[in-house]
């Protein structure tokens, strides 16, 4: 019994014997004619593939790495924030790379109490915020450190220097409670008590202890509004906090004090001598 491919076969012979007697570019060019009438049916029926890449994309840690890695060099170039209003270029930098690095957060849901309880406590100090920066160009006034200490009990306290033109200086501070707003992205922050230390070194631990403490006191519960309490969290991990401030849209970066991007703390640091 003749099969399809003993038949296939025996017709190939003659052409192959013919092919091996032919000169050497007539079987190259055969040769490579029959490989793509061979592959051709498969090729038609093949799932089309994306073209090879050079190199392997990079995971997530790493471009979150990279991108860490140049927030620090804007933060301390050319001198540790704040960031002035009149720095244009910078704080737009800065902003492009909020852009690129707030999608690559690591923490689930970092406005809730389940995402941000591990990582909140401590002291935290404001490094970027546009909003500030337009305050202190209007008003004459540098707003430098801004301290925000969270406590695993849910209490924080704010403690910001203030510096006139003129040489007044001085603490105002503030008080209060943080939680999670829906226990998914927003956070709030509720202040309870306010407090004034002019020309303090250092803030005083007491409210009690502040200047005018009872009409302080007054006027920052009176001033307090809940609508402007609720802050989106766009990027939490150990290191840096970006959060959004309701009444200015504008987006603010804090890092923990002794952490990866405590850029002042660098700054500061003696540098080695080589000897």
């Amino acid at each position: 019994m003749i099969t399809v491919r003993s038949a296939a076969i025996v017709l190939l012979l003659p052409a192959t014997s013919a092919l091996l007697l032919s000169p050497t570019s007539t079987r190259r060019a055969v040769l490579r004619d029959a490989a793509a009438l061979t592959l051709a049916p498969f090729a038609a029926n093949a799932e089309p593939t994306a073209p090879r890449r050079t190199t392997q994309p990079r995971c997530a840690e790493d471009a979150r790495e990279e991108r860490i890695a140049d927030l620090v060099t804007l933060l301390s170039t050319p001198a540790p924030p704040p960031v002035a209003a009149s720095d244009a270029a910078r704080s737009d930098s800065i902003d492009a790379l909020l852009d690129a690095l707030c999608p690559l957060n690591p923490t689930p849901r970092p406005g809730s109490t389940e995402g941000f309880a591990p990582l909140a406590a401590g002291r935290w100090r404001v490094a970027f915020a546009p909003h500030i920066a337009k305050l202190s160009a209007l008003g004459g006034v540098r707003f430098d450190p801004i301290i925000y200490a969270l406590r695993p009990d849910g209490s924080i306290e704010s403690n910001v220097r203030y510096t006139w033109l003129g040489g007044l200086s001085g603490w105002l501070s503030t008080r209060g409670r943080y939680g999670s707003r829906d226990e998914d992205q927003v956070s709030y922050v509720e202040w309870e008590d306010a407090w004034w230390n002019p020309g303090a070194d250092a803030p005083s631990a007491d409210p009690a202890d502040g200047a005018f403490a009872p009409l302080v006191s007054a006027m920052g519960t009176a001033g307090f509004v809940s609508a402007a309490a609720n802050f989106p969290v766009k990027y939490l991990d150990r290191d840096l906090c970006v959060f959004v401030f309701p009444l200015s849209g504008t987006r603010i970066l804090a890092v923990r004090e002794g952490g990866a991007l405590d850029v002042w703390r660098q700054s500061s640091a003696p540098s080695a001598v080589s000897v």
